[in-house]
Parts: C-alpha cells; structure tokens; sequence
C-alpha cells in the first residue's frame, strides 16, 4: 500500500469522522452498531470519485455489505459528493478499532450487563457433563479451506479467536450434505473451554428426558438442564431443520436468549435456510439469529473440488497426480465421499502397482471397479524432482522415466 503524507492521512482521517458522525443520527444504528461493525472500517482513500475502506477479514465486508452499505453510500455523498465504494481486505487493522474511544464522536458504548451466578446453581453446583462428545481430531487446523466454505470457516474462527467478537451468533448452512457443517461446529466446541455441541435430536431428548417424573423431580432435572446449557460460554446445536416440538423448540430460544445475555457465543448449523425454518422456530429465535452472523457453505465447484482434493493429498502424504485428482473431483460425490475415493484409488495403487500413481482414465476405471483385483496395469511415474531426473538422464543417458516404467514388465 502507498504511504501517505502525515497531512493527506489526517485529511482521510477528519474525513471518515465526518461520515461516521453524519450515520449517528441516521434511524436503525445503534452505538452498539458502531462498537462491533461501523468502528471496525478503515479509510484507506477518497480519489477518483470512490471511497476506498479497509475492513479485517471477509465476514465484516459481507455484514458491511448487506446491513450497512446504504447507510454509509448516504453518508459519504453527504460529506464528500462520493457514492462510490470499494472494500479491501487488510487483517493488520487494529484490533481496538478506528477509534478507540468512540465517545469522541458522541457515541456512548452500552455498558455489557455483568455475568451472574446461575439461579439453579444451588440444585447443581456441578453442571453435568455432555453426553455427546465431539470427535477431538475435527478442528479449524484440520478443516479444508476453498473458495466455497471460506466465509464459513473465517467466520468459525473469529467467533473461537477474538475476545471480543463482532458477533454472538453465527448460523452456518449448506444445501449439500457432507459440506464440513459439523467439522466447523465440532472444531469450535473443541476449541473453547467449557462449551458444549449437540444436535437439535439430542436436545430434544435431553429436554424431554428432564420433563419426566414427579413434580419434584422435573424441577430438579429441568434445573440441572438449564443450569448445564445456560452457563455454557458455547453452545454448537448441529441439524437445526430435526428440532420439534413447540415446548422444545422454546426451550431451545430461551437457552440462545440466556447464552448471548451473558455474552456467551452460539453457533447453530443446518441444511435449511432461516426463512425455510421459520415456520419451524419461534419467531424469536429466528430475529436473535439474524441479528448474528449468517453464512453459507456453498456447493462446491470444480475449482473448489481439485483444490480440497490436492490439500487433502498433500496432508495425507499421497503422491500427487493431476489427472487422478481431476478424475475424483469430476465426480457428483460430496467430500467425504471424494476423500473416500482418494483413499481407495491409493490403496488400490499400493497393492496393484508397485506405489506408482495411476492417470486420470485408470483412476476413473478404479473407481469404476472395471480393473480386476489383482492385474498390474501399466501406470504413469510419480512426480519427483526435475532437477533429480534431468541429473539421472544426462549421466547415464537414458530418460529417468523409462527406468520407472521397467519396474511394472
């Protein structure tokens, strides 16, 4: 980026105050708006009849976007004659924000309610541990990351990363099943001490579980209940679309509601749109999920495939080979079903053929089950170092491949 003079910065940064001072009066921005959202843009420039904003990562220039893009578009034409915006990406941006006190500009922060004690705690010093354990090797570490679920993961990682994140809530949903929903959310549950994953069939059992009995004993229960979700600083609920029951479904909000009260985080996943559940959920859970962040892992094109594929290839150690690789990710299959795929056609390779890699049409023949158990076909070499090969030919002039290929008569 260019550097500025100290007077063009200041200029830039007289300017911005302006704009954020003019949206202060506009209807629908709250000081906790400017706290979590607005404070975190960045003026870079104000040339060529466009405003130029850094924002810290992609989820805060999609939320910008969709929930603030008028107002701030209103504002600069207002200010500078500008309509005109454009976003970058800058992940150095202070953490503290364009302004670290924002009182300068009028905007009195709303004060956080302090965390108090559980009123069940007294029935249930100790919450009781979750039944439902998430897999320890499914973190953000090992989620594979492509252009179709990067919004998704960066959007996980903040609300497991940041002490104060821009959000309490993030719905994450996909319409392909398999699309690495359940890794996010067990890789958060994993990440933060204290939290709690289970799926919506699993809180619906458990609450109903807590209803049975005498009088005092669904007291007793349905406080242990609440007193282990309420408290928790995470709550993962997997396959919302699975939740029923009006009793349970209202159970479950007032759980949300409690959790981001006490500045908790939740992070809720599904295969269904929020509008496609509305008329499943309380209109309540639905607004406090909105108010959050919403992101979609998008199904994956061709580009998105071979690219989880060669990461995967990398990570497990295989030899890596193009056509094999394009074979898979031209399949209809989900990603477990590709890695699945990856899997077989490397054990197939290991015990048919001597470890070589097999081309693009054997690999579609593996997959297919055409070549018969124990055949040795003739496949191509492993990919090894230019420089090892060139080196190998001119000194005994003959191509190093050739050598590779005897090995298979």
């Amino acid at each position: 980026m260019e550097m500025l003079e100290p007077a063009h910065r200041e200029n830039i940064h007289k300017t911005w105050i302006s704009v954020l001072v003019t949206m202060k009066d506009y209807e629908g921005i709250s000081s906790r708006d400017y706290a979590a959202w607005l404070n975190n843009i960045h003026p870079e420039s104000f040339d060529n009849h466009t405003a130029v904003l850094q924002v810290p990562n992609i989820f805060a220039e999609q939320w910008i976007r969709g929930h603030y893009a008028h107002h701030i578009q209103h504002a600069l034409r207002e200010v500078t004659g500008i309509s005109n915006i454009a976003y970058h990406i800058n992940e150095k941006l202070p953490e503290n924000g364009f302004l670290p006190d924002l009182s300068i500009i009028g905007i009195v922060q709303e004060h956080q309610p302090e965390e108090k004690e559980s009123s069940y705690s007294q029935k249930s010093p100790k919450p009781p541990e979750p039944a439902y354990k998430t897999d320890s090797q499914l973190t953000i570490d090992t989620f594979v990351k492509a252009e179709h679920n990067r919004l998704a993961y960066a959007a996980a990682e903040e609300l497991i990363s940041s002490r104060r994140p821009q959000f309490q809530t993030l719905y994450l949903f996909s319409e392909e099943h398999g699309s690495g929903l359940t890794h996010l959310l067990s890789a958060t549950t994993n990440a933060t001490e204290g939290s709690i994953y289970i799926t919506a069939e699993d809180f619906l059992a458990t609450w109903q579980n807590a209803l049975q009995g005498t009088y005092g004993e669904k007291t007793h229960k349905t406080g242990r209940f609440r007193d282990q979700f309420r408290t928790t600083s995470l709550l993962a609920v997997d396959d919302l679309e699975n939740i029923r029951g009006v009793n349970t479904s209202q159970e479950l909000t007032q759980t949300v509601e409690s959790i981001v009260r006490s500045q908790g985080r939740v992070l809720v996943a599904s295969h269904r749109t929020l509008d496609e559940l509305s008329a499943k959920i309380p209109p309540k859970l639905t607004n406090i999920l909105r108010r959050g962040m919403v992101a979609e892992i998008k199904q994956p094109d061709l580009d998105s495939r071979i690219s989880v594929l060669k990461e995967l290839t990398e990570r497990l150690g295989y030899i890596p080979n193009q056509g094999m690789i394009i074979q898979i990710a031209k399949s209809e299959l989900t990603i477990p079903g590709m890695i699945g795929s990856l899997h077989n056609v490397n054990l197939y390779t290991k015990e048919h053929s001597l470890g070589l890699v097999p081309n693009e049409e054997q690999t579609k023949q593996i997959l297919k089950g055409e070549i018969p158990k124990g055949s040795k076909p003739l496949l191509t070499p492993p990919i090894i170092g230019e420089a090892v090969a060139e080196a190998v030919d001119q000194h005994l002039n003959i191509f190093f491949h050739q050598i590779l290929l005897l090995r298979n008569v």
